[in-house]
Formats: structure tokens, C-alpha cells, sequence
């Protein structure tokens, strides 16, 4: 009792952590990701005689404790008419890794098809635009291929071919004829020969318009092109996650205390430097503060500093453990840092 009065939030913390420690392997261990009735796990972990009474805790009941463990987000919570349920949070690497892939195939696929609602979109947009620009109001219809009289056509283009009125061979009327097919028509020929010609010249002055299929085949295109690097960067992600740990607590960084029930609240939000590190996951702490106190604390209960960009990081898990770099740039909205990326240069166009 004189030992607990001397220093009673060291001890209480003591057997906090240790209390939770073995609830928590008990919860993964028996039943997994499971949801289940957190009465029925306390119940079991009781069971054994040599259990860490709740009562020696910072927990004064189930309740709070469960609480706790959904605030922190080490378990999924939630409270029905019969109670409390708890489900154990996979934490390793791997799995969040395939959570956060998951999200981002998700995510792909809801652009992927909002891109193609928009394009079907447009293009029923513009084909009325067009279709009331004519005049018509009507969608253009495909029709049969019907030959008129007195109309014969040649694949080769290069022969005249006319239909003779008299026994002399002469030809009834003028002879209209199309330079693209050979299409020979009865009628006057002067003056539709020119027009023809006219309309045919102004068209191929004119810029080609790229078509819908060639519109649908380019953006076909660049989803294949986003989706291959999509699976590059899932593979990268992959043999990444497939070198990283549970535990990156490393001597010499600074790091941050997020627990607010430790000391009361004294330390929440403070910055201290890890002077050592015990079974991978407890670090002892030396707090920036008044009095350089120094504490013992979880891995849970701690994150990382990053440092002002120019300055040095050394990173703490993955497969450059314990190298140091300089940070160059800060991506806010991936939680990630790395190095800008250098803007294209414009090829000089050659005089010729």
C-alpha cells in the first residue's frame, strides 16, 4: 500500500495496460473478427484465477472500458437493447493494405461509370443539337440501299455506262456522274456536274470531325491506360505491406502522446523523444516539457512527428526501415511525404 500511495497513476497504469492487454488477446484469439456480447467475453475472461481485477483499473466498469476500446478504434462497438457487442479490429498490415485497396477499386469504379454516364450523356445531347440544326427535329434513321431507274453503278469508277434510246446509239439526255463510285444518272449534267463538284471540294477543305466511335475508342483507351497503373501501384502497395510490421517504435524520434486519460490529460498532445524501447511495443518517453519527465507508454497511445519540410526523417517501418531522408514534400490528403514531381520540360519546336 505505501509503494501504490507513492506513485498510485504509475501502478493504476500498470495494470490498465495489462488488463487490456490480456482482454484484448482473449477477444482475438477466441473469437476472432466476430461480433459478440461483451458481457460474454468479460465472463470468460474472469474464468481464469489469475486475472487482473477490473476494479485495479482506470475502469470502473464494462462499460467504460468497452467505451474505450471503441473510441480508440481498436474495436468495432455497439449498443442494442441487450447490451454492448464488441468485434475485434484486424490491425496487422496486410489488412489494411486490402482494406485500403478495396476502397480505392471502389472508388475507381464509381468514376469509371459516372465517366460513362456523362459521355452517353453528350452524346445524346449533341445528336439532338444536330438534328434540330437540320431542321428536322428527328434522329437520322437508316433507310435500304434502293436503286432508281435509269441508275447503274461501277465499282471501278473508270467506264461510262448509259443506256441507249435509239438503234444509232444516242444518248437520251445528259449524264450525271459521281466521282466517287461511278454513279451514272440520267438528267441535265451541266449544271449538277458543277454543283457536285463544288460540294465535293468545299467538304474536304473542311477539318474532319472526330466521331463518336473514335471518341469511345480513345477513352476506352485511357481507362485501360488508368487501370494498368492502378494494378502498378496495388502490386507496389502489395510487396510494401508484405515487409512491414505491427511495431515501428525506433530509438531517437519524436513522437506524439494522443492518450487523454494518461496523468489526466497532462501529457495529451505533448511531444517526447523515444530513449528506449521494451518488446518492440513500449516506449520510455522523454517529454519536451517542464522537468524533462520521463514515462512509459503503449505504441497505441503514440504517433509520429513530421518534421517541417527541408528537414530530416528517419522512417519506421516498411522496407527501408531506419533510413534516413529529407523531407521534400507533404501530401495531405494520402498521409503521405516523398518528393515533388518535376515539371515537364517543353520540347523547342526546330526552325526549319
Amino acid at each position: 500500500m505505501a509503494i501504490v500511495a507513492a506513485n498510485p497513476n504509475a501502478v493504476i497504469d500498470s495494470f490498465s495496460e495489462q488488463f487490456e492487454g490480456l482482454f484484448m488477446e482473449l477477444l482475438s484469439r477466441r473469437y476472432g473478427e466476430r461480433r459478440v456480447y461483451a458481457n460474454n467475453v468479460y465472463t470468460e475472461f474472469i474464468n481464469d484465477r489469475h486475472h487482473v481485477h477490473m476494479n485495479s483499473t482506470m475502469w470502473t466498469t464494462l462499460t467504460s472500458f468497452v467505451k474505450y476500446l471503441g473510441r480508440t478504434g481498436k474495436c468495432v462497438v455497439d449498443q442494442t437493447e441487450k447490451g454492448w457487442f464488441i468485434q475485434w479490429i484486424k490491425r496487422d498490415a496486410l489488412s489494411i493494405a486490402e482494406r485500403e485497396a478495396m476502397k480505392r477499386r471502389e472508388k475507381s469504379a464509381a468514376e469509371h461509370e459516372e465517366i460513362q454516364r456523362k459521355f452517353i450523356a453528350q452524346q445524346v445531347k449533341a445528336a439532338g443539337a444536330h438534328a434540330s440544326a437540320r431542321g428536322t427535329g428527328a434522329v437520322p434513321e437508316h433507310t435500304d440501299l434502293v436503286r432508281e431507274d435509269g441508275e447503274t453503278v461501277s465499282l471501278g469508277g473508270l467506264k461510262k455506262t448509259t443506256k441507249s434510246a435509239t438503234s444509232g446509239g444516242g444518248v437520251k439526255g445528259g449524264v450525271k456522274r459521281s466521282s466517287a463510285f461511278g454513279v451514272f444518272r440520267r438528267g441535265s449534267s451541266s449544271s449538277s456536274s458543277s454543283s457536285s463538284s463544288s460540294s465535293s471540294s468545299s467538304s474536304k477543305s473542311k477539318k474532319r470531325k472526330v466521331s463518336a466511335l473514335e471518341e469511345m475508342m480513345s477513352q476506352g483507351k485511357k481507362m485501360k491506360q488508368k487501370k494498368k497503373q492502378q494494378e502498378q501501384e496495388q502490386k507496389l502497395l502489395e510487396q510494401a505491406a508484405s515487409k512491414r510490421t505491427e511495431y515501428w517504435l525506433t530509438q531517437g524520434i519524436v513522437v506524439k502522446v494522443v492518450d487523454k486519460h494518461l496523468k489526466k490529460g497532462k501529457f495529451y498532445k505533448k511531444k517526447g523523444v523515444v530513449v528506449d524501447v521494451k518488446e518492440r511495443f513500449i516506449a520510455t518517453l522523454e517529454m519536451r516539457t517542464e522537468g524533462a519527465e520521463v514515462i512509459r507508454i503503449d505504441q497505441d497511445d503514440l504517433e509520429t512527428v513530421i518534421p517541417a519540410i527541408g528537414g530530416s526523417v528517419r522512417i519506421v517501418n516498411g522496407p527501408h526501415r531506419h533510413e534516413i531522408g529529407k523531407l521534400r514534400a507533404l501530401n495531405v490528403e494520402r498521409f503521405t511525404v516523398g518528393w515533388p514531381a518535376e515539371p515537364k520540360k517543353e520540347k523547342k519546336k526546330e526552325r526549319g
